[in-house]
């Protein structure tokens, strides 16, 4: 009798590691979040690496919603999978909370930075040119407007892309 209650339970720890075999898959979700924990603060600012994780993202919600959100009876074992699933769920909602908290503050400060460039060479160039002086300064201001026209258009593409997400 005790060799078939032996057998039994065996059985069943065999056909429930099979059954818990089968969320292999939630390992990567769980290895990238503790990634992305290390280096949330030095994620790339390009627009590609947030579309590329937010896909990735809702290709891990595709695999947690296969998960069951209910218990599992495996013979005489009872495989608990809501708080698994429960806390699966949580990772990719924390990339994704952190993914909007890092475009919102790169748009803030692009934006802040962009504006007040353009706000000095404004101030500087709406001057009526009431002296030499003044006349040579808004003559620099347009050469620097020059040299820094590339990062003002690369500044606005981004919070431009940014705004796109």
């Amino acid at each position: 009798f005790a060799s078939r209650i032996l057998t039994r339970v065996q059985n069943d720890i065999l056909e429930s590691r099979e059954f818990v075999a089968t969320f292999h898959e939630t390992q990567e979700i769980y290895d990238f979040a503790e990634e992305w924990k290390l280096k949330i603060k030095n994620v790339s600012p390009e627009t590609t690496f947030y579309k590329e994780t937010w896909m990735k993202m809702n290709r891990f919600w595709g695999v947690i919603s296969r998960v069951p959100n209910h218990s599992t009876k495996r013979g005489t074992i009872l495989i608990e999978t809501l708080g698994f699933k429960n806390y699966l769920n949580e990772l990719p909602k924390m990339v994704i909370d952190s993914i909007r908290y890092n475009v919102a503050s790169t748009m803030v400060k692009d934006t802040r930075t962009l504006k007040d460039d353009l706000y000095k060479v404004v101030e500087t160039l709406e001057q009526a040119p009431s002296s030499i002086n003044i006349y040579l300064e808004q003559i620099n201001m347009c050469k620097y407007i020059t040299f820094k026209m590339p990062e003002f258009t690369q500044k606005f593409q981004s919070i431009d892309n940014l705004n796109e997400l």
